[in-house]
């Protein structure tokens, strides 16, 4: 009796094991990709990007680096490249409603929509992703540059001081985080404004870009 009784529990046990398996999968179904997400920011630094090297003979060369085919100068220093708009460059800050699309089996982070007139033509482009396992990324030395610049759109600002925001991508490298986060880094060319600063040991005066490098954290947001 004892015998048969144990039988009985221990089958009750396995039942109640798989059924909880079961329950487990299912709630941790994966969520798709594609989706609207808060995304917050948290600039590391933003650093002056040259056009080309200073003809300047006092500058030395050591202050010179690659980045992706363009010459960063920098200082050590963050820049705020804004002549003509409000913003004053926060160092942390949050887009709402930044979208993931899928296309033709393809995933990209949606650019706002301005065609030219009136010929139509795209002027911001979407920004093309890699999927491998849970790493979502762009890298412009291994992925071919867009077409031409991307913009996020003025409404993903949840600040009320907003501006014409396009720039180049460099980098952007995001590791899944649970079912609904994305977290990672970015890196960008602003190219909105033309900014000029004169730098201490030398006597010229260069125009730079700025670009940001940034941690963020992408957080899907519920329909």
């Amino acid at each position: 009796m004892k015998t048969k009784t144990l039988k009985t529990a221990t089958n009750l046990l396995i039942l109640l094991l798989i059924a909880g398996s079961i329950n487990s999968c299912k709630k941790e179904k994966e969520s798709p990709l594609e989706g609207r997400y808060k995304v917050e920011v948290k600039v590391t630094k933003r650093l002056p990007l040259l056009a080309g090297i200073p003809n300047d003979n006092d500058y030395p060369q050591e202050s010179y680096e690659d980045l992706y085919g363009y010459v960063l100068l920098d200082t050590g220093a963050n820049v705020c490249c804004r002549q003509y708009y409000s913003h004053i460059c926060p160092m942390e800050y949050t887009l709402e409603g930044v979208k993931i699309i899928k296309e033709k089996g393809l995933y990209y982070i949606k650019s706002r929509e301005w065609f030219t007139v009136p010929m139509g033509e795209r002027v911001y482009f979407d920004l093309p992703l890699t999927i491998n396992n849970n790493e979502i990324s762009y890298d412009l030395h291994r992925n071919p540059p867009l077409e031409g610049p991307f913009l996020f759109d003025n409404n993903n600002f949840s600040s009320s001081e907003k501006w014409p925001w396009q720039f180049i991508w460099f980098s952007l490298n995001l590791k899944k985080k649970g079912n609904e986060t994305l977290t990672g880094t970015w890196i960008f060319h602003d190219i909105s404004e033309e900014c000029a600063m004169q730098f201490p040991i030398s006597k010229n005066v260069y125009k730079y870009n700025m670009v940001e490098f940034a941690e963020v954290t992408f957080t899907k947001i519920k329909d």
